[in-house]
């Protein structure tokens, strides 16, 4: 049991240094007249451990979802900055819409953030 442990814990600590799951989501919406318009800025950066090199730690995958359905697949290559990744989606929602966003990092972890698109 000991060993197992042991190599749990070396297992968690080394992928810490190399890698870790998207940390959270900040969106906002705007409604035009020639539809809306969506900014998701998908946050990746911890400061244990930063993303120091963004073409080779960095958000591969980022999923929207609107009302549990998988609206868009976005797969990058690299990540714009240190901090994450922005993305922009021309998609017409209506207040009350839930969405989420799902992002997977190249190394290690997923995170889904919820939103609910404000009532005016």
């Amino acid at each position: 049991m000991k060993k197992f442990l042991v190599v749990l814990f070396t297992v968690f600590t080394v992928s810490a240094f190399f890698g870790h799951a998207p940390t959270g989501a900040e969106f906002n919406y705007e409604a035009t007249s020639e539809g809306g318009v969506l900014t998701v800025n998908v946050l990746h950066n911890l400061k244990t451990s930063p993303v120091s090199d963004p073409t080779k730690h960095y958000l591969n995958k980022i999923v929207l979802y609107v009302k549990g359905k998988t609206v868009e697949t976005l797969t990058l290559n690299k990540q714009n900055s240190i901090e994450g990744e922005k993305v922009v989606f021309k998609i017409n929602l209506n207040p009350g819409d839930k969405i989420s966003v799902k992002a997977t990092c190249n190394l290690l972890g997923t995170k889904k953030v919820n939103y609910t698109i404000p009532k005016k």
